[in-house]
C-alpha cells in the first residue's frame, strides 16, 4: 500500500488480508510499497506509485479500479472509498466471495490462487445508497458498518449510528430539508398540525373515528388519507 496511506486505503488492506487469509489458509503480509522486501507477486492496494506509472487513478471519492499488470494486480480508487470498493468487488468478483448479511458471508476455500487478465473500472449509479437494519431484527452488538460498507452502501438508517471513519464516514441518507426521501407524504402539506382540525375527513377512518397517527419518522403526527373518504 502506498507509504502515505490513508485510513481507508489501510482498512482496505487488512480487508483483503484477511480474507485471502480465509480462501487460502496464508497470511499475506501489509508492506509500504517503498519497502525493499518485496519479491514475487504483488497486490497494490491503494493510490500507490504503481497506480499512478500506470496512469490508473479514477476520479472521484468511489470511483474505483482492478488492472492486472506485469508483477501482480492494481487495486485503486478515489481518495474516499474507492480503494475499499476496489478490493470489494475484487473479492467478490473474481474470488467468489459473498455477503449474504451482517452475520453471515460465504468464502470459497483454495490453496491456488490465480486470477485472468483484468481491466475493470467503475462507480456508484447513486450518490446516496443506504439501507436500514432496524427492521430485521439483528441484535445490536453485530458490525453491521462493515457488511454497509461490503455492499457499496455509503450512508445507515435512522437510529443506526455513523457508519466508522475507516469505512469512509456517512454520507447523509436523507435530503437537507423536507421533504425526506420517504414517509414525505404530510411534509408536502402545508399547516399539518391545524389540518386535522379544519377538515377531519381527510384523514382515516378507524373504529367510526377519524384519527392521526401516533407515530410518523417525518414528524407531525399526520395520517392523511388519500383518496378522502366521502363521510365526515
Amino acid at each position: 500500500m502506498p507509504d502515505d496511506a490513508s485510513l481507508q486505503e489501510q482498512t482496505a488492506a487488512e480487508e483483503l488480508q484477511d480474507y485471502l487469509l480465509k480462501i487460502t489458509s496464508a497470511k499475506f503480509t501489509i508492506i509500504k510499497e517503498s519497502s525493499t522486501e518485496i519479491s514475487g507477486p504483488r497486490l497494490f492496494v491503494g493510490r500507490t506509485q504503481k497506480a499512478r506509472e500506470l496512469n490508473l487513478l479514477p476520479d472521484g471519492d468511489e470511483a474505483w479500479r482492478i488492472k492486472t499488470c506485469e508483477g501482480g494486480v492494481v487495486l485503486c480508487g478515489g481518495a474516499g472509498r474507492g480503494t475499499l470498493y476496489a478490493v470489494y468487488h475484487f473479492l467478490e468478483d473474481h474470488l467468489g466471495v459473498r455477503w449474504w448479511n451482517p452475520q453471515e458471508e460465504f468464502v470459497p476455500h483454495s490453496q491456488d490462487l490465480s486470477v485472468g487478465p483484468i481491466d475493470r473500472c467503475g462507480r456508484p449509479a447513486f450518490a446516496r445508497r443506504a439501507m436500514n437494519m432496524n427492521m430485521t431484527g439483528y441484535d445490536p452488538p453485530i458490525d453491521g458498518a462493515a457488511f454497509v460498507s461490503r455492499s457499496r452502501m455509503n450512508a445507515r438508517g435512522p437510529g443506526e449510528g455513523a457508519i466508522a471513519p475507516k469505512y469512509g464516514c456517512n454520507e447523509s441518507m436523507l435530503l437537507s430539508s423536507r421533504p425526506w426521501c420517504a414517509h414525505s407524504f404530510d411534509s408536502y402539506i402545508p399547516n399539518r398540525e391545524g389540518l386535522f382540525k379544519e377538515h377531519p375527513e381527510y384523514f382515516a377512518l378507524r373504529g367510526g373515528k377519524r384519527t392521526k397517527a401516533t407515530y410518523d419518522l417525518t414528524a407531525g403526527g399526520c395520517g392523511i388519507c388519500s383518496p378522502r373518504s366521502s363521510s365526515s
